[in-house]
């Protein structure tokens, strides 16, 4: 009977696990999103001081998460998003412009990469088969 119990135990903790891993990681994921596209408005409005320190504190945020995310989530999507955030700082501190094609393509890359991560994350039919 003990076994049994142990194994009941071990299961509800692996399930509550696994949950909160998902929403921190849903969490995680949806603030990086919205704080691409708040450094994407200012960006687009030519504010490049105000796009360089929400980089910086993007960069930051992501540094901060990523210890916990690398031990839940592949390394290759991991590191993807960490690059294009690498390149969306790099690209707003050598712009003069609002009409950088390479900052525009590496947000979208992130937003699109932060999105994926997301949906790889929520279990649905198509994810686990």
């Amino acid at each position: 009977m003990k076994k049994v119990f142990w194994a009941a135990v071990l299961a509800v903790f692996s399930v509550i696990s696994c949950v909160f891993l998902m929403f921190y990681i849903i969490n995680v994921s949806d603030k990086a999103m919205e704080s691409v596209k708040n450094i994407q408005q200012d960006f687009s409005a030519s504010n490049f001081k105000s796009a360089s320190k929400k980089a910086d504190d993007l960069n930051n945020f992501w540094e901060e998460n990523q210890n916990i995310m690398s031990i839940i989530v592949h390394h290759e999507m991991l590191e993807e998003i960490e690059e294009s955030i690498a390149l969306i700082k790099t690209s707003i501190d050598t712009s003069e412009n609002s009409k950088n094609d390479n900052f525009w393509m590496e947000s979208n890359k992130a937003t699109i990469y932060l999105k994926n991560l997301r949906e790889v994350e929520i279990p649905t039919l198509g994810n686990i088969l």
